[in-house]
């Protein structure tokens, strides 16, 4: 049996999932209630994220309201909602790239192996040409630029 100890242990990254999922809804919610608007509860998520990612300034002005998680009448109010919400991205990227790097540490993966399985723009074009270990011709053919892989779609 192996205990997991990691900070950012698979079931923490569910969480900050979970989390980002909320943040978005309560998002919208505030968003909806500011501008009189009736949104399901999927369009609340999709306008949060609108909102969190194109519009933080805006987000700042919302009073974020997070339901149920208080057993009080008083509000729980969110602040700093977008920059919670880009911090939440940033963990779940930093995570993913340290699981691919311990994968391929270990040669259990090769890249390019599994080109449909990644995900993401503008980095998949580049990630379906490399092979573990790399050989001259290929590395040689990417350009040597830093790309936003933290901006999640």
């Amino acid at each position: 049996m192996r205990i997991e100890y990691d900070y950012l242990a698979p079931d923490s990254i569910n969480e900050i999932f979970d989390g980002l999922q909320l943040l978005r809804q309560f998002t919208g919610e505030a968003w909806a209630r500011k501008n009189k608007q009736v949104l399901t509860e999927k369009g609340c998520v999709q306008k949060g994220k609108e909102i969190l990612d194109t519009k933080p300034n805006e987000a700042a002005t919302l009073e974020i309201l997070a339901s149920g998680f208080e057993n009080s009448r008083r509000k729980v109010v969110i602040l700093k909602a977008a920059d919670a919400s880009a911090i939440f991205k940033e963990l779940i990227i930093y995570y993913g790239v340290l699981e691919i790097i311990r994968l391929i540490e270990k040669k259990t993966v090769k890249l390019g192996s599994h080109p449909k399985s990644i995900t993401g723009q503008p980095i998949q074009n580049q990630m379906d040409q490399l092979r573990w270990p790399p050989d001259e011709s290929i590395s040689s053919s990417i350009p040597s630029r830093q790309y936003p892989f933290w901006k999640m779609q």
